[in-house]
């Protein structure tokens, strides 16, 4: 189970990554959506 958990973070967090790159390149104003969705992301890893 605590795998799974951690295999699923680290695929949030290259999707996110990749994802910001993506916006950040064709419309920074979605940077902020992008910000609070990783807020939440780190905050339930915390959780943890």
């Amino acid at each position: 189970m605590r795998v799974g958990i951690d295999h699923r973070y680290s695929l949030c967090f290259i999707v996110g990554f990749v994802f910001e790159v993506y916006l950040s390149v064709s419309a920074g104003s979605f940077s902020v959506f992008f910000i609070t969705f990783f807020q939440i992301v780190t905050r339930n890893m915390h959780q943890e």
